[in-house]
């Protein structure tokens, strides 16, 4: 039987320690990939709504103005004034929409600021993790040179 060196041994553990941090990097890598697609995909979906609303908007305006034309011209028409009731109804309409639309802004904001934090955080563990494991070599190197120094 022959045995090796200490040094080999230490080399081996250093050579694991290097392939962990490696492997470490590479799921970081794959993670954050992951996440901006998600970003991506989150920020497609965002553009869509926004364009399905900016669409529903104008469909309103449209037929806001052709409901509206329209009674005030039948109105007219029949000699009569539209009411000041009716207009003040069309505007509570109006202005519970763009409300809705406000709210529907307000919760897209939040989400997206929830999902950037979590993001900010899982970011902040990956590195702390990153700086142990690269701590641990960087003493583990220390106590390398420290033992064969001493064997001199």
């Amino acid at each position: 039987m022959f045995f090796s060196s200490g040094t080999e041994e230490e080399f081996t553990e250093r050579d694991a320690l290097l392939t962990e941090v490696n492997e470490l990097c590479t799921e970081a890598a794959k993670v954050k990939e992951g996440k901006k697609e998600a970003l991506e995909d989150e920020k497609k979906k965002e553009e869509q709504g926004k364009d399905i609303r900016e669409a529903a908007m104008q469909s309103l305006k449209r037929s806001g103005e052709n409901t509206d034309g329209g009674a005030l011209k039948r109105s007219k028409k029949s000699g009569a004034r539209a009411s000041l009731s009716e207009y003040l109804e069309v505007l509570r309409e109006k202005n519970a929409k763009e409300a809705d639309l406000k709210l529907e802004q307000l919760r897209l904001d939040r989400d997206r600021f929830n999902l950037e934090r979590q993001e900010r955080e899982q970011r902040m563990e990956r590195d702390a993790a990153t700086m142990e494991i690269l701590k641990n070599l960087i003493v583990g190197t220390k106590n390398q040179s420290a033992t064969k120094t001493s064997k001199n």
